[in-house]
């Protein structure tokens, strides 16, 4: 444990920061640090992360466990990765941009340029991987417009309209695509199940 007023009551868990807790289980030596899971080993396996959150009177506000093998993070001042920036094959948050003369590919409809193939080593033959994907503008003075059409997220998992096999693809759904802009980005956030 780290931080203050904390309870790491799971077997194999930990808690930091201010009043984290993790539910203890229900055997003698468990202790009563927390909330009983109702089960031998309490939230086993789980990371609980609390901010620091006081209430009116100035007391510390508990952030609770409320299963086992949990990562729960409590921050108000948001969460960040080292590494994250553009085209990052090290973080799991990263911006992705389009790059004309690399990474696009045309569709089925053989509009040239109207897909682009994500390239991480997290996400480079891994289909399951749960991603999140918004366009990203940049600055209203500078930045440049990815397509204003609907856009989705496949994963390739044999070369096809020249796109890399074994990757993940930002595509335009509409029936008639529009070309993405050479520099255009598109935030990625993605978890590995």
């Amino acid at each position: 444990m780290g931080g203050r007023l904390n309870c790491a009551g799971g077997d194999h868990s930990w808690a930091g920061g201010l009043y984290a807790r993790i539910r203890v289980g229900n055997e003698f030596d468990d202790g009563i640090c927390g909330f009983s899971s109702s089960d031998s080993n309490g939230d086993e396996g789980t990371f609980v992360w609390s901010d620091y959150r006081l209430d009116g009177s100035g007391l510390a506000i508990p952030f609770d466990s409320t299963g086992p093998n949990q990562f729960a993070i409590r921050a108000a001042g948001g969460l960040r990765w080292g590494g994250t920036g553009v085209n990052s094959t090290t973080s799991p948050a990263f911006t992705h941009q389009v790059d004309t003369s690399a990474n696009t590919c045309a569709g089925g409809s053989g509009i040239a340029n109207s897909r682009t193939a994500i390239n991480h080593p997290l996400l480079n033959g891994n289909p399951n991987a749960v991603i999140v994907m918004t366009p990203n503008y940049g600055p209203s003075a500078s930045g440049i417009a990815p397509p204003r059409n609907p856009l989705a997220i496949y994963y390739n998992s044999a070369a096809d309209g020249n796109c890399a096999a074994n990757r993940w693809v930002i595509y335009d759904v509409t029936t008639t695509p529009a070309s993405l802009n050479n520099g255009a980005k598109f935030n990625i956030w993605f978890v590995l199940p």
